[in-house]
């Protein structure tokens, strides 16, 4: 039987400094059951004010998120380099049977 290609998965959302919510989102351990997932990580977020729906401003507003780009993209190019080197070597390293 072949196994499935390795899958991890990544939420964004979270904004500010500190970021907040600072909770783990939701369904994420049900998500990570469903595809097999490896890991979850997450990573801040962006708030654009003009693309926000009616519901999105509210719920920014409630929340008192801070408007802006928190995204690191040195932490997410790092991330993606650890997963292609979990990939090569898998490729390279056969699973045991």
């Amino acid at each position: 039987m072949e196994q499935p290609p390795p899958c991890w998965i990544f939420s964004s959302g979270p904004v500010g400094d500190p970021p907040k919510p600072d909770e783990h989102p939701v369904d994420t351990l049900e998500v990570r059951e469903l595809t097999g997932a490896r890991d979850h990580k997450v990573f801040s977020g962006k708030i654009d004010r003009p693309s926000r729906s009616l519901g999105e401003k509210a719920i920014v507003i409630a929340l008192r998120a801070p408007e802006g780009d928190f995204r690191d993209w040195d932490s997410i190019d790092r991330w993606g380099e650890a997963l292609a080197g979990e990939i090569q070597d898998q490729a390279v390293r056969p699973p045991a049977n």
